[in-house]
């Protein structure tokens, strides 16, 4: 996808004010986040806690990252600067369209971030996961870094419509690349497994910290 030089303007300022929201509001942090490929096509796959997570998962990356949104958001002004925040537009009714953009970006050699859960969590716990993401990876022989999030569905509850908690922990930690050679040697069950495990693993890392031990089960593999 081509990107004007106002495109890369307001996504990296975007980008600087959404790190500097959750540092101060959020005590926000990035664990492993040199784990990502600088360069060449990448799928992060991340769970899906809040309306947050999109900027959140987008933080670590020192490259530009690209996302579904819904496609009633991509109308009028709203809808220009969601495409400027690397955005593209995704009918949950018929995803075609959205699963298209996401294979061109990935032939282009562009990073993307899915949430394969397909929706926000109504619990903060991890979900049962949409296959048909996970097979992007496969049919464009793209590495995976499994992602996860944490502390983002206690600052915005689903149920809550948006409304946020400030002052909440919140931390993303990115984990290993499963390399291609592994994505593509796989059946499309084995890599769903694969990758619902290691985002598992990330979680629990996760709610292993202070901030989250207390409040927070350990999810079984």
């Amino acid at each position: 996808m081509k990107r004007t030089i106002i495109d890369q303007i307001v996504y990296y300022t975007a980008r600087r004010t959404a790190l500097i929201f959750f540092y101060v509001f959020f005590r926000g942090k990035f664990y492993n986040w040199r784990k990502i490929p600088s360069t060449g096509r990448v799928i992060i796959v991340s769970n899906h806690q809040s309306y947050l997570d999109p900027p959140l998962v987008g933080g670590g990356p020192r490259r530009q990252v690209g996302f579904m949104a819904k496609e009633s958001l991509f109308h009028g002004f709203l809808g220009w600067f969601f495409r400027a925040l690397n955005a593209f537009p995704v009918d949950r009714e018929k995803p075609v369209g959205g699963i298209k953009e996401a294979l061109k970006r990935l032939k282009n050699d562009e990073c993307v971030a899915l949430f394969p859960e397909g929706s926000r969590t109504f619990d903060g716990e991890l979900q049962e996961f949409m296959p048909g993401l996970i097979l992007l990876a496969q049919k464009t022989k793209s590495p995976i870094v499994p992602a996860a999030i944490e502390g983002a569905f206690d600052a915005m509850p689903r149920q809550e419509h948006g409304k946020m908690h400030l002052f909440r922990k919140i931390a993303v930690l990115y984990s290993d690349p499963i390399p291609v050679e592994t994505v593509v040697s796989l059946s499309p069950d084995e890599l769903m497994t694969l990758v619902h495990q290691r985002i598992v693993e990330n979680l629990n890392e996760l709610r292993k910290l202070p901030a989250f031990k207390n409040t927070k089960k350990q999810i079984e593999e």
